[in-house]
This record gives structure tokens, C-alpha cells and sequence, in this order.
């Protein structure tokens, strides 16, 4: 029974559909060319139209066809005629002009004999500009995407082919640029190279064209035929890229024992400091030695030494001396610009870490207002502070030779040290203690400052930006007093230039400079280093790191300790010998 009403319904729902086909005997199908309704000027507007007459009539007619824009604007319409026999069908094509970017609608009406109805045809159109525009879209946002990769960087790594960026007539300048690009998107440029010299004359420029696949390493050298002079020049690295730019400063030295710079040194200069010294040779030191508990280790004592110095001003340092008897070389350590030392242990040396005037616990005796420590007296030599300071420096020096019975120092085997302002203080000490009829036995000299304080302001003028110390500092006492001319100041310097002490030292020197060093230019400090006399060269030794500013590296730190160890503490003599 079940089975029998199944079959009824089937009969009942075919009869319906004939009859509801009977009632529509023309079939219409409208097409897009763009299946997804976006045209463009690579696929024009194109709708393809099938009308099939199923009846047994035949049909005739026309198709009617208006374009518009989805906000009703009129743009075109167009007819067409249509006879259509029965069984048969039509296939008609409408291509309408369009070429304006929008959203359009195109309105198909078909009117035949027994059919009347309309269609409409959404769709879109992309023009070519607009379609590149967009594809640049896409493009950049692809780009910006990769781009904003956070391991994305173009890395620029500079080599100088010469170690340490010494060059000469018999090795020429050149460098090896290495780029990695870390980004996800090709690169396309070109590094342009700029030479001036350290005071910022143009020497020369060259471009070199730059092509960097995604995630790619590439290397380029290039050549700089035009150095002809012996001098420091700078190298100013501009990376500029599709979507990357990027400056880096580099620096290198041609001939660098011609590396000079103009004499001078005042008339008067031998005469000023042998005045000075005997000034100080009048004054008293009181040395006080000190037990300082409460800093000694387990393999050294300490002590605080107090003593006076020019103009009757007290000053003082921390004596480190190891436990285990023996007869020790002594060092002297010195600071760096207004630094604080503390005691420094070394296991083979006595060592006294000194605090000249104007620093720690005597620094407002003679700078109750804290000015600036180095335009302190700036504008009278016999005033300024450093006049006292290097006698402070030197008489730290004296203290071991007056008081070798305390500890039985060794005084054949004495060392001066220090970085920055401390490395100028221990070149001037070398020197100068020569006039007191004592001597040192080496000297080390990391970056000192104080060279050569017209060339320094020289550089520092064609800066961007003017360093804070040393001529920073000075530069900001003229234009804020304006009590004494930049001469007369410049005038004064003269005497505690770095550059006019050198030519009396005669021990054995471990210099190091630095050729990104603004503090202490490499024009002022390898000139220095070249006026120290041939026999001293000799035996002495000049290390240049070429991509380090006002610092040493470490590993150079270390080789200090082994040069100190073969110069002074190869044998520790023992109580007795």
C-alpha cells in the first residue's frame, strides 16, 4: 500500500512539471566572462546570452540591454533582434564599452512573443592604471610584510684588506664590503663611498651598483686610487636600497709613520715645567701611609697614602701591596677625567692607584663650585688646575722612590699606566721625571687625551656633533665667559699638550689608539706617538684598532698584563737579593 501511494505522488509531481514547462517554453541563460564578475582591461566586459524555445510556437523579438553604474548614473544600452523557431535555440554576445574603474549593473530584458522578463548583471571593472596600482599594493604589502620580519636586516660588514687599516705607497687602499641581506625581499641599490680627511675636506667618492636576492649573502670590493698623502681619512659607507638605507662611518691611516702634525711646542716650555718642578721640590710631601683594613684581600694589603703636592694641596692614592714576601716592581695607575680609582691587585706588583686633585675626597679644596674640572684656571698657565694635577702624578712617582725602606720596592723596575686622560698623565710623567734625576721603566698609554688640543678642536669643529670632552668642555668655557680669546686659551693648552712631552721620554712605551675615537682623534694621538724619539720606537709598540671609538678590546687588555709581566715582573726578586 505504502509502495503504491510512492508511486502516485512521483506521477502527481511529473504531470505538475510538464505542465509548469508547457507554461515557460523559453529557457534564458546569461553567462558572465568573468565568472566571478571582475573585469579589467585584459578581460573586457562580455556577457554571452542563451535563449532556448522550447515551445511550438516560433519567437521574435529583441533583446534590450542598459548599462548603468551601481548608483543609477546612465553609461549605454543597446537592442537586439531575436527570431527563434521552435525546438531551436539563440546565442547572442554583448560586449558593452566600458573603461572607467566602478561597479556597474547591466540591465538585459528579453522581449519575445510569449516571454517578457528582465535580468540584471552585477559586476565590476578594474582599469589597467587602477589594476597596477593595485597589484603595487600587493606588491608593497608583501614587501612591508617580509620587511617587518624581525630577523630581517641588511647587515654591512666593512674589511679593510690591510691589517687594522694601515695603508701605504706598497699597500693600497682597499676594502671588502660583505652584505648580508637577512630580508625576505630582494634588494637593489648601490653603496656610494665618501673619503674626507679627518678634518672633513673632500677627497674623493665612488658609487658601486648593488643587487641582493632575498636572503642572500653577497661580497664587492673596491678600490681608493686617490689617497697620495700621508694622513688619517675617513670613510663615510651609505648603503641605500630598495627599501633599505643605512650610514656607517669608518676611518684608516695612510703612511702611518708619516702621520705628523705642526710644531708647537712653546719657547718657554722646558723653562715652565723645570720652574714648576722646583716649586714642588720646595713643598714638604708628609707622606702618610695608612693601613685601609677594610680593602685588603686575602693576598694583599692596602693602604691609603696622603701627601702634598703643588700649592700645598693634599691628595691621595690606594697602595696595594701582595702578602707574600718578596721584593715587588711598583706601578702607578691613573685615571680617567674625574674618575674615582679603587686599589687594583695585581699578584706581582705593588700598585698605587692615584686620585690627583680635584677628585675624591679633596675635590672641593680645590673646586668648591664644581666647575668643569679642565676649565679650571684654563686662561693663566700658572693657574690652571692641570698644572698641579701633573704634579700630583709626578710626585706619586717620587712617593716610591722616598719610601722604597717600607716595603723594599724595586725601584729598577718601575711602571706608569692608565686609559683616556690617565694614559696622558702617564706619558707626561715619563717624561718629566727625567728632570728630577729618577726614571721609569715603561710606560702604557691607552687612548690618551690632551694630544694636541688645536688639532683636536680642528676635528671636533667639523663634527656633527662636538664631543663633551676634552674640547667640548673647553669650546663651551669661551663662548659662555668670553673673558679670555680661543688664542690666548689655545696659547695656554700649548704647554700641557700630550704631543710636546713625548720627545723627553725614554722608556719603553705600549701605546694603543683608536680611529673612531672622538674623545681622542686618531689626528692628535698618532702624531704624538711619531715624535716620541727613534731609539724609544725601537722598543716600544703602537697598536690601532681601526673600528673602535674611545675603548680597547679585551684581548688587548690581556696582552697589557703580559707586557707589563716580560718588561717588569719576569723575575720577583726575594728579600735579600
Amino acid at each position: 500500500m505504502r509502495y503504491l501511494r510512492s508511486i502516485l505522488s512521483l506521477i502527481v509531481l511529473l504531470v505538475t512539471q510538464i505542465s509548469l514547462n508547457a507554461q515557460q517554453p523559453v529557457q534564458v541563460t546569461i553567462t558572465p566572462a568573468a565568472k566571478d564578475g571582475v573585469f579589467s582591461y585584459k578581460l573586457p566586459v562580455q556577457f554571452t546570452i542563451k535563449i532556448e524555445n522550447a515551445g511550438k510556437t516560433p519567437q521574435s523579438g529583441n533583446i534590450n540591454y542598459v548599462l548603468t553604474t551601481t548608483s543609477g548614473a546612465y553609461v549605454l544600452e543597446g537592442n537586439l533582434d531575436l527570431n527563434i523557431k521552435p525546438g531551436a535555440a539563440a546565442v547572442q554576445v554583448i560586449r558593452p564599452s566600458v573603461e572607467t574603474t566602478g561597479s556597474y549593473e547591466l540591465t538585459i530584458r528579453v522581449n519575445l512573443t510569449d516571454f517578457n522578463e528582465a535580468f540584471v548583471q552585477p559586476f565590476t571593472y578594474e582599469s589597467k592604471q587602477i589594476k597596477e596600482e593595485k597589484k603595487k599594493e600587493e606588491e608593497q604589502k608583501k614587501v612591508e610584510e617580509a620587511l617587518e620580519d624581525e630577523n630581517g636586516e641588511i647587515v654591512t660588514t666593512l674589511r679593510p684588506l690591510s691589517k687594522n687599516a694601515l695603508f701605504s705607497s706598497k699597500n693600497p687602499v682597499r676594502y671588502n664590503v660583505v652584505l648580508h641581506n637577512k630580508y625576505n625581499v630582494k634588494q637593489e641599490g648601490k653603496i656610494n663611498y665618501q673619503i674626507t680627511t679627518e678634518t672633513g675636506e673632500w677627497v674623493c667618492e665612488y658609487n658601486l651598483p648593488v643587487s641582493l636576492p632575498k636572503k642572500t649573502i653577497r661580497q664587492y670590493n673596491f678600490d681608493i686610487p686617490d689617497i697620495k698623502k700621508a694622513g688619517i681619512y675617513k670613510v663615510s659607507l651609505r648603503l641605500n636600497l630598495s627599501y633599505y638605507d643605512d650610514t656607517t662611518q669608518h676611518a684608516f691611516i695612510y703612511e702611518l709613520d708619516q702621520v705628523q702634525s705642526e710644531e708647537n711646542k712653546p719657547e718657554d716650555f722646558d723653562d715652565f715645567w723645570d720652574r714648576t718642578i722646583k716649586e714642588l721640590e720646595l713643598i714638604d710631601p708628609e707622606y702618610e701611609v695608612i693601613p685601609a683594613a677594610d680593602k685588603d684581600i686575602s693576598t694583599h694589603h692596602v693602604y691609603r697614602v696622603e701627601f702634598m703636592s703643588l700649592d700645598k694641596v693634599k691628595v691621595y692614592g690606594w697602595l696595594s701591596v701582595p702578602k707574600l714576601r718578596g721584593r715587588y716592581p711598583v706601578l702607578v695607575a691613573f685615571g680617567g677625567y674625574r674618575k674615582l680609582l679603587d686599589p687594583i691587585y695585581f699578584p706581582d706588583f705593588a700598585v698605587l692607584s692615584m686620585l690627583p686633585r680635584g677628585v675624591g675626597d679633596y675635590e672641593k679644596k680645590v673646586n668648591p663650585t664644581n666647575q668643569e674640572l679642565i676649565t679650571l684656571g684654563i686662561e693663566d698657565k700658572e693657574k690652571f688646575i692641570y698644572r698641579g694635577i701633573y704634579m700630583d702624578c709626578l710626585r706619586a712617582v717620587d712617593f716610591f722612590f722616598s719610601n722604597s725602606h717600607l716595603f723594599k720596592f724595586d725601584l729598577s723596575r718601575v711602571g706608569v699606566f692608565g686609559g683616556s686622560q690617565g694614559g696622558s698623565l702617564a706619558l707626561v710623567v715619563s717624561s718629566l721625571i727625567k728632570r728630577t734625576g729618577k726614571r721609569v721603566n715603561t710606560c702604557m698609554a691607552d687612548t690618551p687625551v690632551f694630544c694636541d688640543f688645536d688639532v683636536n678642536l680642528a676635528i671636533a669643529e667639523k663634527a656633527k656633533e662636538m664631543p663633551p670632552f676634552p674640547i667640548g668642555y673647553i669650546v663651551k668655557y669661551m663662548n659662555e665667559t668670553k673673558t679670555a680669546s680661543k688664542e690666548k686659551i689655545l696659547n695656554n693648552l700649548k704647554y700641557f699638550a700630550i704631543k710636546n712631552f713625548v720627545p723627553d721620554i725614554d722608556c719603553s712605551v705600549l701605546y694603543a689608539a683608536t680611529l673612531l675615537d672622538d674623545l681622542a682623534p686618531p689626528g692628535c694621538t698618532i702624531p704624538t706617538y711619531n715624535r716620541l724619539n727613534e731609539k724609544v720606537r725601537k722598543g716600544s709598540e703602537l697598536y690601532v684598532f681601526h673600528d673602535l671609538g674611545h675603548e680597547v678590546p679585551e684581548s688587548y687588555n690581556n696582552f697589557k698584563s703580559t707586557w707589563f709581566f716580560e718588561k717588569l715582573a719576569r723575575s720577583i726578586r726575594q728579600p735579600g737579593n
